[in-house]
This record gives C-alpha cells, structure tokens and sequence, in this order.
C-alpha cells in the first residue's frame, strides 16, 4: 500500500509499529525511512521492515523490486519526518528507552557544586568532581572518577532540517561507565539516541574529551587529551588513543591497537593496529612515505 504522508493522521499502533531504526534492523515491525535507492531497496529487501518513509521519485523508480507487502508512505523528505515521529512518539516504544534506578552506593563523594539529575545510579567509591553534571538515565560503576566539569549524558547537538525549518533530535537512551573507569576535567560523554553509550572497566579519559553518542569503549582504553570519538564508533579492548586524536563516526578499532598523536582515523582498523596521520594510516607505512617525500 501506498499513501502520502500526513502527520496528523499517523497511527503507529495501528499500524503494529514496534520500533523505530535503520533499514537494516533486526527488529521485527520497524518504521524506518530511505532517501536514496540503496536504502530503499535494502528496506523493501528486509521483511523486518513494515513501513518505509520514501520520496515519491525513489519509489517510482524501484517499485517493481516490491516483492512483499510494506506500507510506503511518500514525503518530500523522508528523514525529517522519520525524526520528527521518532520526537513524538519515541517515547512509546520501551526498547528505545534507557531506563536507570537512581542509587547510591557506599563511600560516594558527589562535590557540593555537582548537579546529579534523578534515575542516576552511582556505584559504591565513586567521586563527583566540582561542577560535574551527571543527566538521567546515567550509571556510574564502583571505584569510577568523574572529574570537574565532566558532563555525562549530554544530548548532542544533532538536528533535522527540512528547508528552514530544523528539529532537534530527542534522545532516549543512557550512558554506562562501568567500574574504575576515571573521566578527566571538562570531558564529556554523550547519551545514545537509542539503546546505550559504554565505557567499559578500567577505562581512563583525560581532559577535553569527547564521546559521541552510542559509542562502545572497550576496558583498559586509555584516551589522551583533547580527543574525539565520534558516534557510533567502537574501539577494542586497550587501545591507546594519542593527544588530539579524531576517529570518524561509526569507526572500528580492533584490541591492543595504538593511535597516535593528532590522527584522524576514518577507517576501520584490526586487531594489534599501529596508525597514524591526516588521514590515519599503519604507522610504519606513513613513515616510510614520509621519509621519501623528505628525501625526494
């Protein structure tokens, strides 16, 4: 079936919507949108998908790939709109939200000038810096440092645009830093829009950090001053991230790897990697290709 969108008339429950995701979701009875024929035909192709916000150029296009039934539902700009229903009625679907008891554990040390919101939960030992901000749906694990004017749970700044007219995105989800993990001055780590953002054990950020959204740090990470780690990406178990490093959104960065100083990471990388450079590259490699340049 097919029918122009019309956000006033939307019926998810009628529907038999259950989530809200990307074309590839493993989740049965998802709505989710594509703006290009890649997307469109990796949705029409996959049966979890049941409702597919589209342009009526893509769909005119590829509808004799339609082998099963899925409601299209055509719009000028299909991930506005998606955004726009994930705003409005995200907070229906129980498995986007992060949902966290507030707790207190023993031995815990929360600074006179910290702000800690409700549903927190904070292991036993663990300390809140001054001015530190801790938001809903966050869980701090035992023997954890949480520095001076550490933010953990922060919304992000990611928004939809539709001509002038621009929406932020609602985030539903929550950060887990696990035990002994220590957060450093002024870093920041953000909460998912679904599901969670995780800092495993024993894993150490330094100053002016920042963790994007639903990123998965693995234990013994250690991060260097003034690095970003974009959303969605994911780094082994101790990887070493060097000063002022950038690793690109949706990043892989196998265990036991090194990124040094100052590299912009915008590709995956193994196990036991050693990378470096603007735009990262194996290590050994980009001396090499530096040395010949120097030399002519």
């Amino acid at each position: 079936m097919v029918l122009h969108l019309n956000m006033d008339i939307i019926s998810l429950e009628k529907w038999g919507v259950e989530h809200l995701g990307a074309v590839e979701s493993m989740v049965e009875n998802t709505l989710s949108y594509a703006e290009n024929k890649t997307f469109f035909l990796k949705a029409v192709a996959n049966p979890n998908i049941i409702i597919l916000l589209t342009t009526e150029s893509v769909y005119l296009e590829l509808k004799p790939y339609i082998k099963r039934e899925i409601l299209i539902l055509l719009t000028s700009n299909p991930k506005f709109y998606f955004w726009s229903i994930h705003n409005q009625y995200g907070s229906r679907f129980k498995e986007h939200i992060c949902h966290i008891e507030s707790y207190r554990g023993v031995n815990v040390k929360i600074h006179p000038t910290a702000y800690i919101e409700e549903n927190v939960y904070l292991g036993d030992n663990v300390e809140v810096g001054v001015n530190a901000y801790i938001a809903s749906n966050s869980y701090v694990g035992n023997d954890s440092y949480v520095g001076n004017g550490v933010v953990v749970g922060a919304q992000g700044l990611e928004l939809a645009y539709n001509g002038n007219e621009k929406i932020m995105i609602k985030r539903y989800g929550g950060v887990k830093i696990n035990n002994n993990v220590h957060i450093m001055d002024n870093s920041v780590v953000s909460k998912s829009v679904w599901g969670i953002t995780e800092l495993q054990d024993s894993v150490s950020v330094s100053v002016l950090c920042n963790i994007a959204a639903n990123c998965s740090i693995g234990k013994l990470t250690r991060m260097s001053g003034n690095c970003l780690v974009g959303g969605s990406a994911k780094l082994g178990e101790n990887v070493i991230l060097g000063p002022s490093v950038t690793i690109k959104d949706g990043i892989k960065i196998g265990a036991n790897s090194r990124v040094r100083i100052g590299s912009v990471v915008v590709q995956n990388y193994p196990e036991n990697s050693d990378i470096s450079g603007n735009f990262a590259y194996e290590h050994i490699k980009n001396i090499r290709n530096f040395a010949r340049f120097r030399n002519g």
